[in-house]
């Protein structure tokens, strides 16, 4: 997937992922994720923008005194008791916000529920784009941008993970997606699915490719936060395998590649 390049004359802050405060903004958030930062002040447009702009304008201007995300994200959710009374999952996946800036992405993850109190059947997604000229990739197979791509995928019982390890995972997966932090293949990452089943939580990371060299560095850069009790075997289905109902006689899908 290209990544949408600033417009001319767009103002622009230093990528995350480069050595400045933004990064150190960025990774702070998981450093202290019990005593997190306050929450940021509303978005008041500076005193020099004139009542009658553009509400979207004053919105654009607003953000450029925040930090930046190198995209825009946004988030989507599933509601499980919404697809056990309807036959219709596109329409039940609800899209929630879309930000691009530190700020907002910390006050999103204070305002939602933890993902460890989701109810059974539910889903978070989280996934580029939804806001200026990034189109918003949805947490779909059929989505263009995922079409050729595929996932890693965990699962962990909440039998033998604490709550609190299932949301510090979560808040881990998150920043390595917001930080930019999957060096040369960042662009192949397209978003994160975490689903509350009946005795666990399945985490996938949704990529644009399926090519080796990229999925391996990424699947790398996941395994990495993998630590203690949210240990796990990672494994690599590409989105047209997943998309086969095994059913009877039919084989289940075999993962492309695995990390353990």
């Amino acid at each position: 997937m290209a990544k949408k390049k600033p417009g001319k004359g767009k103002k622009r802050t230093n990528h995350p992922s480069d050595s400045s405060p933004e990064k150190e903004m960025i990774l702070s958030l998981t450093a202290s994720p019990e005593t997190p930062a306050e929450t940021p002040p509303a978005m008041t447009p500076p005193l020099h923008m004139e009542a009658g702009n553009d509400v979207q304008e004053q919105e654009n201007e607003a953000r450029f005194f925040y930090h930046s995300l190198e995209t825009p994200w946004t988030l989507f959710f599933l509601d499980g008791d919404a697809v056990r009374n309807s036959n219709d999952w596109s329409s039940a996946n609800k899209q929630v916000i879309s930000f691009q800036t530190v700020e907002e992405f910390w006050g999103t993850c204070k305002s939602i529920i933890p993902v460890a109190d989701l109810s059974r059947g539910s889903d978070y997604s989280f996934f580029r784009g939804g806001l200026g000229e990034m189109r918003m990739i949805r947490p779909e197979w059929e989505d263009v941008a995922n079409s050729n791509g595929g996932s890693w995928r965990m699962t962990l019982s909440t039998v033998s993970v604490k709550k609190s390890s299932i949301n510090e995972l979560y808040r881990e997966l998150l920043m390595l997606l917001v930080g930019e932090q999957f060096d040369d293949f960042n662009n192949d990452v397209n978003g994160l699915v975490v689903s509350c089943r009946s005795g666990s939580f399945r985490f996938a990371i949704w990529t644009g490719t399926t090519l080796r060299e990229a999925c391996l560095a990424i699947g790398r850069k996941i395994a990495g936060v993998l630590t203690g009790e949210c240990w796990a075997k990672l494994e690599f289905y590409d989105h047209g395998s997943m998309n086969i109902n095994p059913g009877r006689g039919r084989k289940a899908p075999v993962p492309m590649y695995s990390l353990a």
